[in-house]
């Protein structure tokens, strides 16, 4: 639940914000290029340190909505490059001729822009929800006993001792990391050939 909302958040940013980088020129768009990229770079425990004052200072320190948006957050960069990339790959005229026609914006955007960059949105919600499904140290930050993720349940069980049911679950998260992966890869290939 906490992975699929927060990949939900992080794809709405993150076109958003490769929409107003890539097709609107906004001053700063460097700027927000590099802040929108940064989760990638940093180390989690810096992102989990800073985060966590913000999560006490807005009353979700140790809420749901803490954990999904840290999540979204780190998982905003795969969106926003996979959307860059789709977006700079084809020319915005089309989207001009749409609007010429009498298409307003949001129709442009439904219509044109989107079934454009449909596999790249794909792509970008399949890695933010890899990276939250594999995400550990912000939970150890932001979490509470009521919002515990999976990765954090395998942790403190290593803490006592090694069972079947961790190795099992680690299993599974390990294919299912991999089934997304190889899917988001082979993704761009699927729509190519439509």
């Amino acid at each position: 639940m906490i992975g699929a909302a927060a990949a939900a958040l992080a794809t709405i940013a993150g076109i958003s914000t490769a929409l107003a980088v890539v097709r609107a020129s906004v001053p700063g768009s460097t700027i927000v290029s590099a802040l929108s990229v940064a989760p990638a770079i940093l180390p989690q425990i810096v992102l989990a340190i800073g985060l966590f004052p913000i999560s006490v200072w807005l009353g979700l320190q140790g809420t749901l909505w803490a954990v999904i948006l840290a999540h979204a957050v780190i998982g905003l960069p795969f969106p926003f490059i996979t959307v860059c990339g789709a977006l700079a790959s084809y020319s915005n005229r089309i989207e001009i001729a749409s609007m010429t026609l009498g298409a307003n914006s949001f129709q442009t955007f439904r219509l044109i822009t989107f079934p454009m960059i449909r596999p790249a949105v794909i792509a970008g919600f399949i890695f933010a929800f890899a990276a939250s499904l594999d995400e550990l140290v912000l939970a150890l930050f932001l979490s509470s006993p009521s919002t515990r993720t999976l990765p954090l349940l395998l942790w403190e069980q290593l803490n006592f001792q090694v069972t079947p049911e961790i190795a099992a679950a680690a299993s599974v998260i390990l294919a299912v990391t991999s089934l997304l992966i190889l899917a988001a890869t082979l993704l761009p290939r699927l729509g190519k050939d439509n």
